[in-house]
């Protein structure tokens, strides 16, 4: 089976986007910035609140309600102020070069490996070689690294039969050259 199709940036920024919000490292790391800074908050407060009723007797309500309205703003408002910010990063790298890979693609499942071609050059990936394979609402994923992909647009399909018969024809190809390299 074989794919003509152009990548565009906005699937490059798609991928990254995706991959950046859904890999495991990257969802802990933004739990952890997400809800580490309003504990501080609230832990200073509570401090801050307990020496204050000791040597006034009077609790700061107007701070507790900029510290509170403080915390829960950041704990709904970062994650979209991440991903505003993940697609700046990625669109000033993307300007500054590495625009090999984008353009016209040719994909072709092959008996032994999937063949990409491309204005960066030819790659031939082994089956076994493939992680997985993951579809967003945009492209199908082939994953070929913890963080490289090749990046398949949906439109590059004539239909949902074609899509679905060539993610078969990878998941076919992928299991045998596992069950291969096993039996080796």
């Amino acid at each position: 089976m074989k794919l003509r199709y152009t990548l565009t940036q906005d699937n490059y920024l798609d991928f990254n986007i995706f991959h950046a919000l859904n890999s495991a490292p990257a969802k802990a790391l933004l739990r952890r910035t997400r809800t580490r800074p309003p504990v501080v908050w609230l832990l200073a407060f509570l401090v801050f609140c307990g020496y204050s009723l000791y040597t006034s007797g009077q609790m700061p309500t107007v701070l507790a309600y900029i510290i509170l309205s403080m915390s829960v703003l950041w704990y709904f408002l970062y994650p979209l102020c991440h991903r505003k910010t993940l697609e700046w990063r990625l669109k000033r790298r993307l300007a500054g070069g590495g625009r090999e890979s984008m353009g016209e693609v040719t994909l072709a499942a092959l008996d032994d490996c999937l063949r990409a071609e491309d204005a960066g050059g030819v790659r031939e990936v082994p089956y076994d070689e493939i992680e997985r394979l993951v579809e967003s609402k945009g492209c199908l994923y082939i994953y070929i690294g913890e963080n490289s992909a090749v990046i398949v647009p949906l439109a590059a399909f004539a239909d949902d039969e074609a899509r679905r018969e060539f993610r078969e024809t990878l998941e076919q190809n992928m299991q045998a050259a596992r069950e291969a390299h096993m039996a080796a």
